[in-house]
């Protein structure tokens, strides 16, 4: 039997990435948390397993409340690894768009370049009810401010990334 999952779409990922980009304030991300992101938007219920720094209980507390998946992801880290080349493809697409700047994404940084997004697309955009949630609220405004790298960052919170070469 053949399934379909969005993780595996590269047209959903440049979706989801455009998605993630416009509702970014600053439209501008290193591309490793994109790539993070990007995973817990696939995974919401995999939020729950984050361990966050304390200034953030009470959105933990939140977090518990976010239903638990259809499918079971017994290796997140993995499901991460495998994500990287459609992340990566779906990126691409963006760059060659001119929708994201291709300058910067050699210094691993996404940003939003000035092209307008193709009006049907970006109607979709505004419309996408996923941008109202808090937990997405909480991943385009928040995540940025915790430590990336090191054992307090989310690299190492996440379990999504090897941090112990990570220069502190």
């Amino acid at each position: 039997m053949l399934t379909y999952h969005p993780a595996y779409d590269v047209n959903h990922c440049a979706y989801r990435l455009l998605l993630l980009l416009e509702n970014i304030h600053s439209k501008k991300i290193k591309w490793n948390l994109l790539k993070i992101i990007d995973f817990y938007v696939l995974f919401p219920s995999l939020l729950k397993q984050i361990s966050l720094p304390a200034e953030y209980r009470g959105v933990k507390k939140y977090l518990k409340g976010i239903p638990d998946a259809y499918e079971s992801i017994s290796n997140p880290a993995r499901l991460m690894f495998e994500l990287n080349n459609i992340q990566t493809a779906g990126l691409s697409s963006l760059i060659a768009k001119s929708l994201v700047s291709k300058e910067e994404y050699v210094s691993d940084i996404i940003s939003r370049t000035q092209t307008p997004i193709p009006l049907e697309l970006n109607n979709k955009i505004l419309a996408d009810k996923l941008s109202d949630e808090g937990w997405f609220i909480f991943l385009t405004n928040e995540f940025h401010k915790i430590e990336f790298n090191g054992q307090k960052g989310l690299k190492f919170r996440t379990g999504l990334m090897e941090y112990k070469y990570d220069i502190s």
